[in-house]
């Protein structure tokens, strides 16, 4: 591996370690009770929604903005509609109370946990899969992915 393909990977499992981190804290944590854990899920949904902007910054150069939009999106409705599922319903809302915010929340941060997960191992397939000319690029560089295209049609 040359030296810029190891050092994209050592990037990216710098970016790993962190998402670990986060999910160290959640999983470690002594909450003793519903706001605690709520609090705790929060907290760990924004660290690790913070590694994803960090690996879309790094990775995703071109198009950050747009994908990290998309990011974000995706995971604050997962956090909406996890709570409009185990919240919602007319049983739940008299019969379990806020029980059923720290279930919504758990699954808010499996969501969160997955889509980081499948960002860092897209970007750590990607790397590995560079070809040896690939591997020199320095993508930030390039400003619109559509001149390198064609850059074989010139």
């Amino acid at each position: 591996m040359n030296a810029n393909a190891q050092t994209k990977f050592e990037q990216i499992e710098n970016f790993d370690k962190e998402y670990r981190q986060c999910l160290e804290f959640y999983n470690t944590n002594d909450s003793i009770n519903d706001e605690e854990i709520i609090q705790v899920s929060d907290g760990t949904i924004n660290c690790l929604l913070n590694v994803g902007y960090e690996i879309i910054d790094e990775f995703y150069y071109n198009k950050s903005e747009e994908t990290k939009k998309a990011l974000k999106t995706f995971i604050y409705s997962s956090i909406d509609i996890q709570y409009a599922i185990n919240t919602n319903s007319d049983f739940g809302q008299y019969f379990y109370g806020s029980i059923r915010k720290v279930t919504a929340s758990a699954l808010a941060v499996d969501n969160a946990k997955n889509v980081i997960r499948q960002l860092i191992d897209t970007v750590k397939y990607e790397i590995e899969d560079m070809s040896d000319e690939e591997k020199q690029i320095d993508f930030k560089k390039i400003k619109n992915l559509n001149d390198w295209d064609n850059r074989f049609n010139m």
